[in-house]
């Protein structure tokens, strides 16, 4: 069985080449972690890994799949943007059963509508 941590940050790392984005990190918090992490805290980790950032790329509130960490990291990105004036655009898609996306995806946006095609995109 293919260790589940590796294969998470080969994913992150082969979307992040897709959609090129410029700046991406991976913080190796452990699963169920991030409840217990500050907004403060995050928001520092961001600091440190998001300069010059014009827009933050999120999943929804929820975390599409309704996961604890997922929901937290949100969070933590979209406060830290909104104290920055920095826009969030969020994408969701509809849950299915055991927390698998439908087809169907929605955006949304914090702060100022972004212009996607000049902007340098933290995740």
């Amino acid at each position: 069985m293919p260790d589940l941590a590796r294969l998470r940050e080969q994913e992150f790392r082969a979307a992040t080449e897709v959609l090129r984005i410029e700046v991406a990190a991976i913080c190796h918090h452990p699963d169920g972690g991030l409840a217990h992490v500050t907004l403060e805290e995050l928001g520092s980790i961001l600091d440190d890994h998001a300069d010059g950032v014009e827009l933050v790329l999120v999943v929804d509130e929820d975390g599409i799949t309704g996961h604890p960490d997922h929901r937290r990291a949100t969070e933590a990105a979209v406060a830290w943007a909104r104290d920055r004036g920095v826009p969030v655009l969020g994408v969701d898609g509809a849950r299915g059963g055991c927390g698998q996306t439908q087809p169907r995806v929605r955006c949304w946006f914090h702060g100022p509508s972004p212009r996607l095609d000049r902007y340098r995109v933290a995740c």
